[in-house]
């Protein structure tokens, strides 16, 4: 009898040596050696999984949206009305809570450093990015928020500088959400 496929478990544990090795290094530091050392495999395994170490950050990429897509999804369907809703938008996303991921946080930072200087990584970053934009445009227009476009504008360039400030330890597990928050809630306070 044939035993059952390891490829997902073994792509996500190479996926999550990578994510140590660019907490550590960077991308530009991460070579296959490096990420196999963090994984506990042999970089032949590593080889065998990936094409390239750009092919194992694509697949991170993809591991942190499924991950921040689920936790938004969680703490949305707990909360109604649309208030309700963006704070706890912002309290999944700014890795605030009982299910905290700072460390997504962390390297969502870095990914975006790296979506700067490669054109593939952009296309799978931008998408989520776009999602957030449009959960949290779709929140204040339903709140009443008038111009809900550009308050979202805003209140995503406020999470991506909070992650920014938490990946340079400026901010402090879940510290940076009670800004956020203060700004949405005076938002909302127009309404």
């Amino acid at each position: 009898m044939a035993r059952p496929s390891n490829t997902a478990e073994r792509r996500d544990q190479i996926a999550s040596g990578l994510a140590e090795v660019l907490m550590e290094r960077g991308f530009r530091g991460a070579s296959v050696a490096r990420i196999a050392e963090a994984s506990g495999l042999s970089a032949g395994l590593v080889h065998y999984h990936f094409d390239s170490k750009r092919d194992i950050l694509l697949h991170l990429v993809a591991q942190i949206t499924e991950a921040w897509t689920a936790r938004v999804q969680h703490h949305r369907s707990l909360a109604d009305p649309p208030r309700a809703r963006l704070h706890a938008l912002l309290h999944a996303t700014l890795a605030t809570g009982p299910d905290a991921q700072l460390r997504e946080a962390q390297l969502w930072t870095t990914l975006g450093t790296e979506a700067a200087r490669s054109e593939d990584v952009r296309e799978a970053v931008v998408p989520t990015l776009h999602a957030l934009r449009d959960l949290l445009q779709h929140d204040l227009s339903e709140a009443g928020v008038s111009n809900a476009p550009v308050a979202a504008q805003g209140l995503l360039a406020a999470i991506e500088g909070t992650w920014r400030l938490a990946a340079l330890g400026m901010v402090g597990e879940g510290e940076g959400a009670a800004p956020v928050h203060a700004v949405l809630d005076a938002l909302l306070a127009e309404c």
